[in-house]
C-alpha cells in the first residue's frame, strides 16, 4: 500500500531507469513509469496536502460577511429638535467589530501550483474514459453523448471539448527551476465501447491475441481511414490502431490527442483497469469511473500521465 492506503503494484524491469521524480536510478516501476516508492509516497502526500490547503483557502473566502445595520424607522411622534451634530452621531451606523481572523495568506500561497505561468493552459482533467453510457471524467458526473463518435477524428476532437491535458516537467532553467509544457489529453475507451465503435462481436480472451486481432481488424477500417481523409495524422501512419494511438493535425497544432484502447493494454496497466480480491486474485474489469480516477491520480502524483 502507498502513503494514502491504496494498493499499488511495483514492477521490477530488467533495465534500471531514472526515477521520474528525483531522476536517480530506480529498480521499480508503477505501470510504465519508473519511480521510487518513497518518491511516489512523497508526491501523493504533497497532492493530499495541497488539496487540504485549497479547501481551507476556499472556506476562508466563503466566510459570512458582517450583517448590515438595521434600517432606522420614523416614529409617529416627532421628538424635539436636537442639534445637527447630535442627530448625526446617533443615526450613524455603528462601526463593525473587528474580529480576529486566521491569517490564510500562507495557505493560499501554498495552494498555488508551482508551475504558475500565463502561457500554460488550465485543464479540467488529464484523462477521461469513453464507455457506452457516455464520457467519465474524474470527479464529474457522466457526460452523456447523443451518439458515439463516427470515426477516430471525432474521438480526438473530444480532447478540446472536454479540456483534457496535463502540465508536465520539461527541463530545468539556469536558475535550477523546472520549465513546464502542456501535454495533450488522454481518452481511454472501454472494451465494450471499442467493440461497438469497431463493429466487433467477440474479442479473443488472450491479451496477445486481442492485440493482433484489433490491429488486423482496424487495418483500412473506415473508422480509421475517415479520420485520415479528414486531415488527421496518426501514429503508425494511420495504418491501424495501437494500444495508444497519437493523433495530431498539421493545419492546427492545438488539436492533438492520445487515444488508448483498454482491451489492448498490458499487465502493467491492470492495477488501474481491473479490480482485485483481497487475496490478490483478479476480480474483474474496473468501472469506467474507477479507471478514470486511477489514471488521473497517477498523472497528478507524478506530474506525468500514464503512457504506453
Amino acid at each position: 500500500m502507498d502513503a494514502l492506503g491504496d494498493e499499488i503494484v511495483m514492477d521490477h524491469p530488467t533495465e534500471w531507469q531514472p526515477c521520474i521524480v528525483c531522476q536517480k536510478v530506480a529498480a521499480g516501476a508503477i505501470g510504465c513509469t519508473t519511480v521510487h516508492i518513497a518518491c511516489w509516497n512523497t508526491q501523493m502526500l504533497a497532492m493530499k496536502a495541497e488539496g487540504a490547503a485549497q479547501d481551507q483557502a476556499r472556506q476562508a473566502q466563503l466566510a459570512p460577511e458582517p450583517m448590515p445595520a438595521p434600517a432606522i424607522t420614523e416614529d409617529t411622534e416627532q421628538p424635539a429638535a436636537e442639534p445637527e451634530e447630535t442627530i448625526a452621531a446617533e443615526n450613524a451606523a455603528p462601526a463593525p467589530e473587528v474580529q480576529d481572523e486566521e491569517d490564510t495568506s500562507e495557505l493560499v500561497e501554498a495552494a498555488k501550483p508551482e508551475r504558475v505561468s500565463p502561457q500554460l493552459p488550465v485543464f479540467d482533467a488529464s484523462c477521461a474514459v469513453l464507455d457506452l453510457d457516455g464520457i467519465h471524467i474524474p470527479g464529474q458526473p457522466v457526460r452523456e453523448l447523443d451518439a458515439l463518435p463516427a470515426n477516430m477524428g471525432e474521438v480526438a476532437d473530444l480532447m478540446g471539448t472536454l479540456n483534457l491535458g496535463t502540465i508536465v516537467r520539461k527541463n530545468k532553467n539556469r536558475a535550477g527551476k523546472w520549465n513546464f509544457r502542456a501535454l495533450q489529453g488522454q481518452l481511454y475507451i472501454t472494451t465494450e465501447a471499442t467493440m461497438e465503435l469497431l463493429g466487433i462481436e467477440e474479442l479473443p480472451k488472450d491479451r496477445f491475441d486481442r492485440v493482433t486481432f484489433i490491429k488486423n481488424h482496424t487495418t483500412n477500417h473506415p473508422f480509421v481511414t475517415a479520420a485520415v481523409q479528414d486531415g488527421w495524422s496518426m501514429s503508425k501512419d494511420g495504418k491501424h490502431l495501437e494500444g495508444t494511438t497519437r493523433m495530431w493535425r498539421k493545419d492546427d497544432s492545438g488539436r492533438r490527442a492520445m487515444i488508448t484502447l483498454i482491451p489492448m493494454l498490458g499487465d502493467d496497466a491492470y492495477p488501474a483497469i481491473a479490480d482485485y480480491k483481497k487475496d490478490g486474485k483478479l476480480k474483474g474489469p474496473a468501472s469506467a469511473d474507477a479507471v478514470a480516477t486511477r489514471f488521473q491520480r497517477f498523472a497528478t502524483a507524478l506530474q506525468y500521465p500514464y503512457t504506453v
